[in-house]
């Protein structure tokens, strides 16, 4: 487990297509205090069949603060989104918006257990079903 990341990325004025040396941004866009989770590896509920789901996802905290409180409760988290996770089926999360729900209802799992703070969101930084 990594710790608190800030993620905020350049946005450029492009003449041309590409952006001159030199050049300066010309504003941040910013995620946010994020929180990678390590990743997840679960057999999806599957009938005459065996799939897997290896997933990471980091989820937007509202405060650094909430970075504590996290890690307290790292362990009920897991325990929480892998059940989550192994029990939907390929059919509960191949479309962007089944994806989109599970990035919900992780946020609403996780939540459950904060106090000082929340998540604001839940981001997939890798889905793979295989």
């Amino acid at each position: 487990m990594t710790g608190v990341q800030t993620c905020a990325l350049p946005i450029w004025q492009v003449s041309g297509g590409k952006a001159s040396e030199g050049e300066t941004p010309i504003e941040q866009v910013t995620y946010g205090f994020m929180f990678p989770l390590d990743p997840f590896i679960v057999n999806l509920r599957e009938i005459g069949g065996i799939k897997f789901l290896k997933v990471s996802v980091s989820l937007k905290m509202s405060t650094p603060e909430v970075h504590l409180e996290l890690r307290k409760n790292i362990l009920k988290l897991r325990d929480s989104i892998l059940f989550l996770l192994s029990s939907k089926s390929f059919e509960d999360i191949d479309s962007f918006q089944d994806k989109s729900k599970l990035e919900d209802e992780i946020m609403v799992r996780v939540n459950k257990f904060l106090t000082t703070g929340q998540v604001n969101g839940a981001y997939f930084t890798e889905f793979i079903i295989q």
